[in-house]
């Protein structure tokens, strides 16, 4: 579809565990004639010890992010809440214009975009 993206799986190991990161990278998609920079978006989706599973979707477009987090246990949607105004200092530090931040219980909607979960290229390692 003319689309820009990159899908990887990234194997991370903690101690004695390991866990993959999934991660999407896409540039979205807008009309020709848009002269504003283009706005990027990264999907990741990992279980984390102690959170349970996280899927987090952050968007760019210039120097603007925002991001919105989901996952499955009240628990971690209360420990991920309260990082949110440290993360929203983080990024105004690097220079950052800080949109939206949140976390919610549940899962991410599904992807509205053509082609999703089609793989270009399947690799193993």
């Amino acid at each position: 579809a003319g689309q820009t993206g990159w899908l990887l799986e990234l194997p991370i190991r903690d101690g004695d565990a390991l866990d993959i990161l999934h991660l999407r990278v896409e540039e979205e998609p807008r009309p020709v004639a848009d002269r504003t920079p283009p706005r990027w978006a990264a999907t990741l989706a990992l279980d984390l010890p102690g959170l349970g599973p996280v899927q987090a979707r952050i968007t760019t477009q210039g120097q603007r992010v925002s991001s919105v987090l989901w996952v499955a246990h009240p628990g971690a949607a209360e420990t991920l809440r309260a990082g949110l105004g440290r993360l929203r200092c983080a990024l105004q530090h690097r220079g950052l214009q800080v949109g939206s931040l949140a976390c919610q219980r549940g899962a991410p909607p599904q992807a509205r975009h053509r082609g999703q979960g089609r793989q270009l290229i399947d690799t193993r390692a």
